[in-house]
């Protein structure tokens, strides 16, 4: 029996040396497949199963990440991403044309998920310093909403505190609202009064990339799910204001989805372009052609028209890190309210509830409570806690919609 054991030790340690050289054989194997884009490995060796790998253990760590969230407190853009729906017309070479292994749709889809995850571990660490800042700073915000003078005319108020010496002019909205994209028609008005001999540039993403508006003959390049937006394009015109498009083609023709977990721990889906990754690329992308085309026109006003989320000073990836404080102003538009419809009939969503709609404030920390119409802050140091200069409130009308 001693001799059996004896044996078995003595094996073992000989076969120890053997497994720790065939480990490193594998990684060495896998990282050559990866970098050098060996895609004929077969099974677990080849390109495609390690970046699905690679996407199931970001997932793992980006929801453990999201589980230890404090009471309280939220992350208002990135959620961890499972994996990629419908996928079949990303381009590997034109999202990332430095990573040469990647050479399939799927590929990029699973990539691209993995450093989104991997983008909310970072997210998640950053978020700490920001809710830190804001709960700071949340008795002096507190104060100055509550000792500003609400106005009657708050668009003629929004326009009265946009400063004239501006290069760079953010109008961030919450999407989805009819009222929100009236207010910023009537703004561009306004705006051409402040300026009246100044050359003035509208950049939207809801027009895609490269495309400058010209007349009512342009609707027809626009997808039609952005052609409510046609009436700002006409009144920008009217007063002298060119309009272009931000939005790369890709993410304008491209419906690929993802699977997500929310801050709730609930699975749903969502477009892969409002992940924290694709945010940053489409925020690199927009980068890009605003850089081009100030060396093109340094002197002219740029007025800079999405969704509040990529220009808000406090979020990821912000458009308005890119430009110095004192010539750049942040607008952000909010609904006063959020509706929730329910299915009355077969055909029919009736409301429900109209219940306050949450500012950006009130996202980040749930001791923030700011129902004012309009808001805005005494110096550009809370403007940056608060993530914008003004934020205004617009009145919603509650209807009921058929399907």
């Amino acid at each position: 029996m001693r001799r059996v054991l004896l044996l078995c030790l003595l094996l073992q340690f000989t076969l120890l040396p053997l497994h720790a050289q065939r480990l490193k054989w594998l990684r060495q194997t896998e990282k050559a497949a990866l970098e050098n884009g060996t895609h004929a490995l077969p099974g677990k060796m080849g390109v495609s199963y390690q970046l699905n790998r690679r996407l199931a253990q970001s997932y793992r760590a980006a929801t453990q990440a999201l589980q230890q969230i404090p009471p309280g407190k939220d992350i208002p853009v990135g959620e961890p991403a499972r994996r990629g729906i419908h996928v079949q017309k990303l381009e590997p070479q034109e999202l990332y044309p430095d990573v040469p292994f990647l050479t399939t749709s799927q590929q990029t889809a699973d990539y691209l998920l993995a450093r989104n995850n991997r983008l909310f571990l970072q997210e998640r660490k950053r978020m700490e310093q920001v809710w830190e800042q804001v709960n700071t700073a949340l008795p002096t915000l507190t104060r100055e909403s509550r000792q500003l003078e609400q106005p009657e005319d708050p668009l003629q108020w929004l326009s009265d505190q946009i400063p004239t010496g501006l290069d760079q002019l953010f109008i961030g909205e919450t999407h989805g609202h009819k009222e929100i994209r009236e207010t910023v028609r009537q703004l561009l008005g306004t705006i051409r009064q402040k300026y009246p001999q100044r050359q003035i540039i509208l950049f939207t993403e809801f027009i895609p990339q490269e495309i400058t508006w010209e007349n009512a003959a342009s609707t027809d390049r626009i997808p039609k799910y952005l052609q409510e937006y046609v009436p700002l394009w006409e009144q920008a015109v009217q007063n002298d204001i060119r309009v272009i498009g931000l939005e790369p083609q890709l993410v304008v023709q491209d419906k690929c989805t993802c699977s997500y977990m929310n801050s709730s721990g609930k699975q749903g889906n969502m477009s892969i372009w409002a992940t924290l990754e694709g945010v940053r690329l489409r925020n690199e992308r927009w980068m890009q052609m605003l850089t081009a085309y100030r060396t093109q026109y340094p002197d002219a006003l740029f007025v800079i028209y999405t969704g509040a989320d990529h220009s808000l000073y406090n979020r990821p990836f912000a458009l308005t890190a890119n430009y110095p404080k004192e010539t750049t102003f942040v607008t952000a538009l909010y609904p006063d309210k959020k509706v929730t419809y329910v299915s009355s009939g077969r055909w029919n969503a009736a409301v429900i509830t109209a219940a306050p709609y949450s500012g950006p404030l009130e996202k980040i920390s749930d001791q923030a409570d700011f129902p004012q119409p309009v808001l805005k802050w005494s110096s550009a140091q809370l403007s940056q806690i608060a993530g914008y200069d003004v934020r205004v409130k617009i009145p919603i009308q509650l209807e009921e919609i058929d399907y």
